[in-house]
């Protein structure tokens, strides 16, 4: 890759990081940088300067954080074995897409041709609810989405790292999340353990969306090295989630 390249991956990963200072810092007392569109991409994005003194960031906190720099940075340069064509996972009336080079196992998926995993799991739910829009939830980068999305507890730990507001096709308005997530106990070799605080291990995205009295939502978990292979993929899987529709080959 060029150096323009390499430039822009390591602007957007920090765009993350200051967004997850801020939150670790501050929790959802402040306001923070929220992308309208896709994540890290959008011109509208607004994210806070790296500026330590303006968050008030101890040394630990920004190492807290240093290890998701360099998942970021690996998702967006890694070789991906993605095509161009791809396949509809349709369950009740909700459905993804994903490239046509992965095949099934189980909850998640494996690479066709190098036969190693990509995706711990995917899981798609609907249940009834009483709110109108998801917008009900609150602004997007304060909804506790553990809560909201009726989530395994172990999520309500994770450190939100980007989020998005998008309407899909049909106008309807979907909210987006990435949480990093790390283990309770740190690994004998985990350089940032201790006192820092255990290096992530996975990667969750989310999506959630209200149509005709349902909240609908999608949850794609992965583990560091699946994100580091295959995180662009994994986020366009997830932004093709439809729901209320009948599904399309």
């Amino acid at each position: 890759r060029d150096d323009f390249t390499m430039l822009l991956t390591m602007f957007l990963a920090l765009q993350s990081t200051a967004l997850a200072l801020t939150i670790h810092r501050y929790g959802h007392k402040r306001p923070f940088g929220v992308t309208r569109g896709p994540i890290g991409v959008s011109k509208s994005a607004h994210v806070p300067m790296m500026d330590c003194e303006t968050f008030g960031v101890s040394r630990r906190d920004l190492f807290r954080v240093i290890p998701f720099i360099g998942l970021s940075i690996g998702a967006a340069n890694a070789e991906d074995s993605s095509e161009s064509s791809s396949k509809s996972y349709p369950s009740g009336d909700m459905a993804f897409r994903a490239t046509s080079a992965w095949e099934r196992t189980g909850e998640g998926f494996k690479d066709r041709f190098k036969q190693e995993s990509v995706v711990t799991s995917i899981r798609m739910k609907s249940q009834a609810t009483n709110l109108a829009d998801v917008t009900s939830l609150g602004k997007v980068e304060i909804v506790p989405v553990a809560k909201a999305l009726g989530l395994d507890k172990e999520f309500e730990r994770g450190d939100l790292v980007a989020a998005a507001v998008k309407k899909n096709s049909d106008g309807i308005t979907v909210y987006s999340w990435d949480l990093a997530l790390a283990p309770s106990v740190c690994a004998s070799d985990d350089q940032f353990g201790g006192a820092l605080g255990c290096s992530y291990d996975r990667i969750g995205l989310f999506a959630a969306a209200v149509k005709n009295g349902n909240l609908y939502s999608i949850e794609v978990l992965a583990s560091a090295q699946e994100w580091r292979g295959h995180g662009i993929s994994l986020r366009s899987l997830r932004d093709s989630f439809e729901f209320g529709v009948s599904a399309r080959a």
